[in-house]
């Protein structure tokens, strides 16, 4: 679970890692604290009703948690994420409750000015669609939709620059080309985007 390949998870190479994020509430953790396992230190808070719920009923590794949709976001720094153009990957478990339109972000990263920050959030015209987006700027669809009450691993890689493409399942969810992508770094937030309201339900 840091820079190592994990020979207890079919080898699993996370050299490289920049974030590890458990969220079931492990060890040293506990309701307003949530550690980054990278071992980068990139640990995320929150605070009083804007915090998830531990949900320890309906998970698919030891526990989970449940964002709201209203206010509840996870946040943290972006010590040593990819900035620039370079080459990143990002996945997850997710569980949406519901896919209403708007923004419904599960993560961004970067600086909240035009171009410089990276979201990953259901599409606001199309909210069962994957889209990567620079902040304020262009953004970049899946094919293939989401569905709601169900636990789907979800996430993109980005290559050669402007190469952008979706898993859902680890099954490729549609490929596309992001121009101009030229992150700068300043923070993360899982759970909301560079709009405060665009708050994930599930």
């Amino acid at each position: 679970n840091n820079q190592a390949v994990e020979t207890g998870l079919g080898g699993a190479n996370m050299t490289g890692n920049v974030l590890l994020m458990h969220l079931n509430n492990d060890t040293g953790e506990n309701a307003t604290f949530f550690k980054d396992w990278s071992g980068l230190g990139n640990n995320g808070t929150c605070s009083g009703t804007g915090c998830p719920t531990l949900n320890i009923t309906n998970f698919v590794l030891n526990k989970a948690y449940t964002f709201d949709g209203s206010n509840d976001v996870i946040s943290g720094t972006d010590t040593n994420f990819p900035t620039g153009n370079s080459s990143r990957s990002i996945f997850m478990w997710v569980y949406p409750n519901a896919l209403a339109t708007g923004w419904r972000t599960f993560f961004f990263y970067g600086t909240e000015a035009t171009g410089n920050g990276i979201v990953f959030s259901t599409d606001s015209g199309a909210p069962t669609k994957l889209i990567l987006g620079r902040h304020g700027a262009n953004s970049a669809d899946s094919t293939v939709a989401l569905i709601t009450n169900a636990w789907q691993h979800i996430g993109f890689t980005i290559s050669d620059g402007n190469n952008v493409t979706f898993y859902i399942n680890g099954i490729n969810a549609g490929s596309s080309t992001l121009s101009g992508i030229s992150t700068t770094l300043s923070s993360f937030k899982i759970g909301d985007g560079w709009n405060t309201g665009d708050i994930f339900n599930g």
